[in-house]
C-alpha cells in the first residue's frame, strides 16, 4: 500500500504542478518531489493511525514510512523556502517571512517534532497525542495552502492543490482518532 500511495502522490504532483501549473522543468526534481513527499506522508499518517485503531499489523510500517517521508519533506522545504519558490510566504521586502510564512514554518517544525517524539518514546500511544499531532499538522497544511484554496478559478485545469487534498485527509484522520475505540499499542 505504501508504494501505491507514493506512486499516486508522485503522479498527482507531476500532473498538478509540472504539467498543469507549469512549474519549470528545472524545478521538478525538488519542487514537485517535495509536494509528493508531503502528500504521501500525510496519507501514510492517516492510514497508519486508522490501521492502528483496527489492530492491523502493518500500521507501524506505514507510520515509520510516513516519518521518513516527513523528514525528507522537512529537509527539502528548508532548502527551498524563500520568495523564489514561495512568494506568498515572504514579507513585502522579500527578506523575511510574513505571518503566514511564520505560521507555516512553526506548524511544520512542531509537526515534525511531535511525530519524531511519538516515534521514539517508550510510553504507549494515546489518542490525545495522535489528535495533537493531527491538529498541528492541519494547522501547517492550512497555513501553507489556504490562500490557494479560496479561489478555485486559479486552480490549474481545476486540479485541487495538494495542500487541500492533504487537509481533507488530516480531517479524516482527526475523525478516525476522535472515535471512542481504543488504539491498540504498536511499536512506531
Amino acid at each position: 500500500m505504501r508504494w501505491i500511495i507514493l506512486v499516486v502522490a508522485i503522479g498527482y504532483a507531476a500532473l498538478r504542478y509540472a504539467w498543469a501549473a507549469g512549474v519549470p522543468a528545472v524545478n521538478w526534481p525538488s519542487y514537485v518531489a517535495n509536494k509528493a513527499l508531503a502528500f504521501a506522508a500525510v496519507a501514510l499518517i492517516v492510514l497508519g493511525l486508522w490501521q492502528l485503531r483496527k489492530g492491523h499489523p502493518g500500521a507501524g510500517r506505514h507510520l515509520r514510512w510516513a516519518l521518513v517521508l516527513a523528514i525528507a519533506h522537512g529537509f527539502i522545504s528548508a532548502v527551498l523556502l524563500g520568495p523564489g519558490y514561495f512568494p506568498f510566504l515572504a514579507d513585502d521586502g522579500g527578506m523575511g517571512f510574513n505571518t503566514l510564512g511564520e505560521l507555516t514554518i512553526l506548524g511544520g517544525g512542531l509537526t515534525l517534532g511531535l511525530f519524531v517524539t511519538q516515534a521514539i518514546r517508550r510510553t504507549p500511544r494515546t489518542r490525545m497525542a495522535d489528535l495533537l499531532l493531527l491538529g498541528v499538522l492541519l494547522g501547517h497544511v492550512v497555513a501553507v495552502g489556504i490562500l490557494k484554496w479560496i479561489d478555485p478559478s486559479r486552480w490549474a485545469y481545476g486540479l485541487v492543490p495538494i495542500s487541500l487534498c492533504s487537509a481533507v485527509l488530516v480531517v479524516i484522520g482527526l475523525v478516525i482518532c476522535m472515535r471512542k475505540s481504543p488504539a491498540p499499542q504498536t511499536d512506531v
